[in-house]
């Protein structure tokens, strides 16, 4: 999702874009969390000491690990059921792209909210 879409999925959680000093996604700014050098980016953009940043995320080595190399405390909420969808496609060797996106549009209909599969 590009930016755009995030502001979108805040608002239609009735969440005010204006908290956040910004919004970062990795592919527009170059950057990845797997390799760790989002957050001093981030950190270097918002002129935030990294004790006053969190991130929170639901993967214990690319958002708690790589962030704590930057300084950043981070909470980890896990999803399980993410990951287990996660393991079971590459096992199978099934093309996860074409596989996530199916189950995207189907939470949205299950769910019935704009963005639910990602809140």
């Amino acid at each position: 999702m590009g930016k755009e879409n995030y502001i979108d999925f805040l608002i239609a959680k009735n969440i005010t874009p204006s908290l956040f000093d910004d919004i970062f996604i990795s592919c527009e700014c170059g950057c990845s969390k797997a390799k760790g050098d989002l957050y001093p980016y981030v950190l270097e953009k918002i002129g935030v000491p990294a004790k006053e940043v969190i991130m929170i995320g639901d993967n214990r080595k690319v958002d708690g690990h790589n962030a704590a190399k930057s300084g950043i405390e981070s909470i980890i909420i896990p999803n399980y059921k993410q990951k287990v969808f996660n393991q079971v496609t590459k096992f199978l060797g099934v093309n996860y792209c074409k596989v996530a996106a199916k189950k995207i549009r189907k939470d949205l209909y299950r769910f019935g909210s704009p963005y639910s599969e990602y809140s």
